[in-house]
């Protein structure tokens, strides 16, 4: 069974990279209209690292409860006992994932399965060292384009300047640190293969599609990698938006300083932020079951709706 992820920061293509791959019928994917085709699972990211110490049977009790009624379980259409079992059989929440995906893409007929989170750009370390067979298939996309499409995204609007230009460097650091360290893991990597949103963009040849193919060792043909879904832009339905002149030149700053910090402060800066938020859950994670995460006993870690 092939097991790939595809990683890259939001905005930066991965749902459509993840629709493309998802329409080959060799390839299973956990997938949804409302969820624009491919569902994130944030396994990695949420999940396994929420509920406490696995060796720790209320922990993994709550963990078992909560990703049963996650959507990404229940579009999977596996039954819940599943769970139960695995609970009982695994050694890991890695492990649990990784059974159920190869068991979804059986039952699918399916030789290959396909995971995209966004949120796991930082977790390709320790995928890998979950997954020692797992390729990885990394979306990048220019960072000033990648920046602008995530103020603007679903029709936010941008604060006003100093604020503004705060938010600008902030995106541009980060967008700059998460394209370092996607290179550095694919670097010398034989399971890993960057893709460029604006090279996909214009494969009007189906090149970079076949080496995509090619790569993974897929049977499948390019000609039917074309996403089954509606476009999941973030300008749908306005005109396309511009950052004035001073945040493109502040933008240009941050990129290139993001550019010169030593990946060890970035990564202490980053690491530093998200022990300050705790796991921060996106409201479509329980989005059918309505499941509240706040009724998980008071020992468990801090638990933050966006």
């Amino acid at each position: 069974m092939k097991r790939i992820f595809i990683l890259g920061l939001q905005r930066s293509g991965t749902t459509w990279t993840a629709n493309m791959l998802a329409a080959l019928p060799s390839v299973a994917a956990i997938q949804a209209g409302d969820h624009e085709g491919v569902h994130e699972s944030i396994f990695f990211s949420h999940f396994a690292k929420a509920f406490g110490d696995w060796d720790d049977l209320p922990a993994r009790r709550r963990f078992i409860e909560a990703f049963k009624q996650s959507d990404y379980f229940q579009l999977s259409g596996l039954e819940p006992e599943l769970l139960d079992e695995f609970a009982e059989t695994k050694s890991s929440p890695a492990e649990v994932f990784l059974s159920m995906m190869d068991l979804y893409a059986e039952v699918n007929g399916a030789d290959a399965w396909i995971e995209k989170s966004p949120h796991h750009t930082f977790c390709a370390e320790e995928i890998a060292e979950a997954a020692p067979d797992a390729q990885f298939l990394i979306v990048q996309r220019r960072v000033p384009d990648l920046v602008r499409s995530r103020l603007f995204s679903f029709g936010r609007q941008l604060r006003w300047p100093p604020m503004r230009w705060l938010d600008v460097a902030r995106g541009a650091i980060a967008a700059k640190h998460a394209e370092r360290e996607m290179l550095e893991f694919a670097a010398d990597n034989p399971q890993a293969m960057v893709v460029r949103y604006e090279d996909l963009l214009h494969d009007d040849d189906m090149v970079l599609r076949e080496a995509i193919i090619d790569f993974l060792g897929l049977d499948a043909y390019p000609d039917d990698m074309i996403s089954q879904y509606e476009a999941n832009s973030s300008f749908a339905g306005g005109p396309r938006k511009s950052l004035g002149p001073v945040s493109k030149l502040v933008l240009a700053v941050a990129a290139f300083v993001g550019g010169l910090l030593p990946m060890s402060l970035l990564r202490r800066i980053r690491d530093a932020r998200n022990e300050k938020r705790g796991i921060d859950w996106p409201d479509w994670a329980w989005k059918r079951s309505k499941f509240d995460p706040h009724h998980i006993e008071a020992d468990s870690p801090q638990i933050i709706l966006d």
